[in-house]
């Protein structure tokens, strides 16, 4: 029970890290008294590995107080403790104990006591004695084997496992050499942990981890006589290390079919060591803190490396497909260490060396008879091809940082295969093993044999991704220098790819992620949902891969379709975290420590402090008025064409959740202030922003990003998105969210709703005046007020930290992108400052007091000071005039969002820009422009309870104010809803007519038919408009030298991307409208002029 407990918290705070720690010392109590008593040996473990527990979490406590001489003491004794106790019960021979030895999670408690404690001698010497299970290998005979594997108790039957309590696994030979090794790593013995990893590399020569423990116990001592400008070569750490792989080779040769990737792969490492200047760390229990001190001439050591590199990739790229994943650290590497140069006869440039390395086996398998050639030749010199064009791709990619666009994409064109080349080449492996494509065809036809069919991806699959990523870099190149949209047919060509690839590989997830982007890019978020729904994303990849269609989602004004997923993200972690608590209460019952510990770190470092997590419930909070997407009764989850329209007595804001202005707001604020006190719904984002009221370090390393960088590991040449800072190759091309800009954003949705939650409170016990004089306020509306203007407060500091600390990009590729970004930021920073404004009117008009320490008290820093130095409107005549005042203000700040937009929408727009005007309206209508909306009703109702109702607005002031505040807000959204009609398309504006209002009739089936004939015959027809006068370039080049584009296939899939993409801008028009309609006409009545 105090196991489950400990899996609940929450947060590394001071607080929740206090409460574990007090858990655990309660576990380690009652598992002490209960090994007194029983005696049993699995009592003793529990006592010894909860005081394990217990010292952890006392070490993570202190952190936070090193000055706390208890937790100092404790940190020594429990250790010791543990040790005593796991000796009471591993030294014991006699009686029903030495019914079985040891388990391997017996050892590991003890050892893992000493290890604490330093005592790697002691811990060594208890290891050397055990007893172990030992697992012959393919290099080893039977012979080899020791008495010792007949002496050990074997596990006989069921009743073994009933009656003994604990683990019956004993520990292998393979653990206990590993463990060897890492404590002879601790003691610096690195002659003895040589000889302990070649007897594992015997045993698993292809095991990567033990080639660099291997490799750093063998350079390690080398270092310390190590003379500068010395050649690495002359060590005799190398030299060891050289003539044992040369061992493992020779053994490997008569016993494997196959080379083994390891030992090749080790000699790329050994070389790129001298160039890298530091060790990678053989395990994740050992860190390595070991550097070369001298660097070695870059010049022969970059040429050292590039010949190993070259070496395995001749010899591994027709076999192994993940040839290049191998190389690609070291690709970089070389890369980084290299001067890129033009000069051709340079026998020293390494980067013109690798191109034209690649460009020879690119024309050896291209000049050969493909006819002459059995399916396993031709797959062996696929993946040559393929890796071939991955290496120039990255080489690319690299100097595109260091050189102009021009020369990266002429030597992209010289040495890289052209698009229809590929298309051409892809399209010809569909031939390899027609039982795989007849296999994946049938299962994808009979759905009801789909789970008996074998999910096959084709060999020919990556060269679509290579395409599709040269078509995306060809765009970005094209409008470097040109603003036509005509290029963006370079995307739909590149969706019409994907379309025909996943249907003839349906199993491919790379294909889908892939085309999940390019439509996000195309604004085809209803299609961009379809392909994330049939990737079958579930369990804990929610968690990991959410993030490939969330802003997705709401960029294209899928609101309802963004809760639902936001939604499984929290009933995933609210049943996990119920789940993990009875396994790792079951895994401590079995005696299976590792695995408790194991399971509570996920628990606790990953899910509770989930990143996705805390952006799931602002997202749902946000959106949560916005879900009402038509009747349920007609709408389908597929197809724009299925909505039907809104119906004219159902007002869309709010229909169903969230705070909407109308009669359900007190009963749903109240639900939300019940339920923010549960950590596994929404409105607990409200709980979590209320004691954060700065994004400081801590709050960052508070969260956990499980987002899953690797899934987008297949793009080389164009990087469409990456959820982690990378590396500057790694770097996309575009503005990228980080995890400081999710925690900033979900926590700004926090305060936001604590502001709007607060003022709904204050509107259902606000009191009129009476006789022309204010009422004085009773309890509950002064409670409410102040804690109005606390949130007031808290929200205000959080937002300017966070714009003091916005990090800078000094990235030229990005910085227009930046620029972009900076001005929504403005029209943001506008609208929070207006909603800041409309709560401090609901505090004056109801109590007479404002908070004024940020108009002017910088000096206070806490809610006393703000208390004092808040000034009183006493009379129904000053409040009317500040109200006025601050209106007036307000109204200057909405002016202003209105000419920051009106100047970004004007700007000429490029599809595919993330800033791009239809998804700034999408993000602004949930992240401000709703809140501020319905504050702005709660002012207007709070207006007609003091007598300023709208038909005052010519006599009285603070009516007029609100009026040409309402009005001006009015026209922002009008120049929203104009935004959203010039919609970007594949047509040229006076050519598309995509309807305004919604609908789903036939006759707008019918005008996406149009629509998408015309632009099929655009795109097949020789015109001029479709290329651009720079460069010469025209998509007809592509379409008429390929012949796939030319097939009925192509046609088709061509079509159906261009369908998708026109359909799922109509859907978002859909969406999105109603809610701006609705909030004009509300608007239009403060226009009151008799």
């Amino acid at each position: 029970s105090h196991l489950k407990l400990a899996t609940l918290s929450s947060s590394s705070s001071t607080s929740a890290t206090k409460q574990q720690m007090q858990v655990l010392e309660e576990a380690q109590l009652s598992a002490t008294r209960l090994a007194r008593y029983t005696g049993d040996k699995l009592h003793f473990l529990w006592a010894a590995n909860s005081a394990l527990l217990h010292r952890q979490a006392c070490q993570s406590l202190l952190h936070f107080d090193n000055t706390n001489t208890v937790l100092n003491q404790k940190l020594t004794m429990l250790p010791r403790l543990a040790e005593s106790l796991c000796s009471k019960v591993l030294h014991t021979t006699s009686g029903a104990a030495s019914k079985h030895p040891p388990s391997a999670e017996d050892w590991t408690v003890y050892l893992n006591a000493l290890s604490i404690q330093e005592k790697y001698k002691d811990a060594l010497s208890s290891l050397q004695n055990i007893q172990v299970v030992h697992h012959s290998s393919s290099s080893s005979s039977s012979s080899a084997d020791t008495p010792e594997q007949q002496t050990l108790r074997q596990i006989n039957d069921e009743i073994d496992i009933q009656q003994h309590n604990g683990s019956l696994i004993q520990l292998s030979h393979r653990d206990k050499l590993e463990r060897i090794s890492n404590l002879h790593l601790h003691l610096q013995s690195y002659k003895e942990a040589a000889d302990t990893y070649q007897q594992l590399l015997h045993m698993f020569p292809d095991q990567w981890n033990y080639w660099l423990g291997y490799l750093f116990v063998t350079i390690s001592p080398s270092l310390l006589i190590l003379m500068e400008k010395q050649d690495y070569k002359e060590l005799q750490g190398y030299k060891d290390c050289m003539d044992f792989v040369h061992t493992v080779l020779d053994q490997q040769s008569n016993n494997s079919r196959h080379p083994l990737r390891g030992p090749h792969l080790i000699k790329v490492e050994l070389v790129a060591l001298f160039l890298r200047r530091t060790f990678l760390p053989p395990s994740s229990s050992f860190s390595t803190q070991t550097n070369v001190p001298f660097s070695f001439p870059s010049k022969s050591t970059s040429q050292d490396l590039l010949s190993v590199i070259l070496e395995y990739v001749s010899l591994f790229s027709p076999l192994a497909s993940c040839c290049f994943a191998d190389v690609r650290p070291y690709l970089s590497l070389l890369l980084t260490h290299t001067t890129f140069s033009t000069t051709k006869n340079d026998d020293d440039n390494c980067i013109l060396s690798l191109l034209q390395h690649a460009k020879t086996t690119l024309h050896e398998i291209t000049s050969t008879n493909s006819k002459e050639q059995d399916d396993k030749m031709a797959r062996k010199q696929l993946r040559s091809y393929i890796c071939s064009i991955q290496i120039i791709y990255q080489v690319i990619h690299h100097i595109s940082t260091t050189v102009s666009a021009a020369d990266a994409h002429n030597l992209l064109e010289e040495y890289a295969p052209s698009i229809p080349q590929l298309i051409h080449k892809w399209h010809s492996t569909l031939s390899i093993n027609n039982d795989i494509t007849s296999t994946t065809t049938t299962s994808n036809n009979n759905d009801d044999d789909n789970n008996a069919q074998q999910k096959e991806v084709l060999p020919g699959d990556e060269i679509i991704l290579l395409a599709i990523q040269r078509l995306h870099y060809d765009y970005n190149y094209h409008h470097s220098f040109s603003s036509q949209k005509d290029t963006t047919y370079l995307l739909l060509y590149a969706a019409s790819l994907l379309e025909g690839a996943i249907h003839h590989s349906p199993y491919n997830p790379q294909l889908k992620i892939a085309a999940i982007q390019t439509y996000a890019t195309l604004h085809a978020p209803s299609r961009s949902l379809e392909l994330y729904d049939d990737l079958g994303i579930k369990h804990i990849q929610l968690d990991s891969c959410a993030y490939l269609i969330l802003p997705t989602l709401l960029h294209g004004g899928l609101y309802a379709e963004a809760v639902q997923l936001c939604a499984s993200i929290i009933n995933l972690h609210s049943t996990t975290s119920k789940d993990v608590g009875n396994y790792a209460a079951k895994s401590y019952e079995n005696g299976l420590f590792t695995k408790t510990k194991e399971m509570m770190e996920f628990q606790c470092c990953n899910m509770n402090c989930s990143l996705t997590l805390l952006q799931a419930k602002g997202v749902i909070m946000d959106c949560a008025a916005l879900i009402y997407s038509g009747d349920d009764s007609t709408h389908k989850k597929k197809g724009a064409s299925s909505l039907s329209p809104f119906s004219s007595s159902v007002l869309p804001l709010g229909a169903k959740h969230g705070i909407c202005g109308g009669d359900y707001d007190l009963e749903r604020a109240t639900k939300m202030i019940h339920d923010s006190y549960n950590f596994f719904s929404a409105p607990s984002i409200m709980t979590i922003a209320s004691s954060s009221s700065t994004t400081t370090s801590t709050t960052k390393d508070d969260y956990s990003d499980n987002r899953d960088s690797t899934i987008y590991d297949f793009e080389i040449l164009h990087h469409s998105t990456s959820p982690r800072n990378q590396d500057k190759e790694q770097q996309p091309n575009y503005y990228i969210t980080t995890k400081e800009e999710i925690i900033q954003d979900s926590l700004l949705r926090g305060h936001a709703h604590n502001l709007l939650v607060r003022a709904t409170l204050i509107l259902s016990v606000a009191k009129p005046p009476k006789k022309g004089k204010v009422t004085k306020p009773d309890s509950i509306l002064l409670s409410r007020c102040e804690s109005l203007l606390q949130s007031v407060q808290n929200a205000n500091l959080f937002a300017s930290a966070s714009c003091d600390g916005s990090n800078e990009d000094n990235n030229e590729s990005n910085q227009g992108k930046k620029k972009e970004k900076k001005e929504e930021q403005m029209i943001q920073l506008n609208m929070w400052n207006s909603m800041i404004g409309l709560c401090r009117i609901i505090a004056v008009l109801t109590i007479g007091e404002e908070d004024v320490k940020n108009n002017g008290d910088s000096n206070s820093n806490n809610a006393t000071d703000a208390k004092t130095a808040t000034v009183s409107f006493n009379t129904l005549a000053d409040r009317e005039t500040k109200a006025a005042s601050l209106l007036s203000i307000i109204t200057e700040e909405i002016n202003d969002a209105q000419k920051t937009f009106s100047h970004f929408s004007s700007s000429p727009s490029i599809v595919g820009e993330e800033s791009d005007t239809v998804e700034v309206v999408c993000k602004l209508l949930s992240d401000r422009l709703v809140s501020l909306y319905l504050l702005l009703e709660i002012v207007g109702k709070l207006f007609v309870l003091y007598g300023w109702g709208k038909r005052k607005r010519m006599t009285r002031e603070g009516a007029g104010k609100l009026a040409d505040m309402a009005l001006t807000l009015k026209s922002l959204i009008v120049d929203m809803r104009a935004a959203l009609s010039n919609y970007p398309s594949l047509l040229h504006a006076n050519q598309i007519d995509v309807n305004e209002g919604g609908g789903g009739g036939k006759g707008e089936d019918d005008d996406v038919d149009k629509q998408t004939m015309a632009l099929l015959n655009e795109i097949y027809s020789n015109n001029d408009t479709t290329s651009s006068p720079s460069s010469g370039y025209s998509i007809h080049d592509i379409i008429s030298s390929t012949d796939y584009a030319q097939s009925k296939e192509g046609k088709v899939m061509i079509e159906n991307a261009i369908r998708n993409v026109l359909l799922s801008q109509r859907e978002t028009k859909e969406r999105v409208y109603p809610f701006l309609n609705q909030m004009v006409d509300i608007l239009e009545l403060y226009n009151v002029t008799d």
